[in-house]
């Protein structure tokens, strides 16, 4: 969600750069998918102890709660981080290329390739 939100108010300045990023997005998204997938496979397939009372049985629920909560979270900041990776990226590459000492040049000014 916040990633959609950074989106918007930020949008990317063309076509190919808004593809590139919704593509980014898409592909986080299917891993996000993923690892949720293998968390509750994970759940369904750790067998019961005969011996497990309910505290112990609700103590290991928490710590397997936790444990896929702190893989979320790594997950979503690693996204952030390829999100702002991926914006830096572009802004250097619409940075035009400018002498020290130059002002910006102004629209329909002569810039220099890079």
């Amino acid at each position: 969600m916040q990633q959609h939100q950074r989106s918007t108010q930020n949008p990317p300045a063309d076509t190919r750069q808004r593809q590139a990023m919704e593509q980014l997005e898409l592909d986080q998204s299917l891993r996000q998918q993923q690892l949720q997938i293998q968390q509750q496979r994970a759940l369904q397939v750790r067998p019961e102890m005969p011996s497990d009372d309910a505290g112990t049985r609700d103590a290991k629920l928490r710590i397997d709660e936790s444990r896929a909560r702190q893989e979320s979270r790594r997950q979503l900041d690693q996204f952030d981080r390829e999100l702002e990776s991926a914006a830096r990226e572009r802004r250097r590459q619409e940075a035009p290329t400018r002498l020290p000492g130059v002002p910006n040049p102004g629209p329909g000014e002569l810039r220099l390739p890079r």
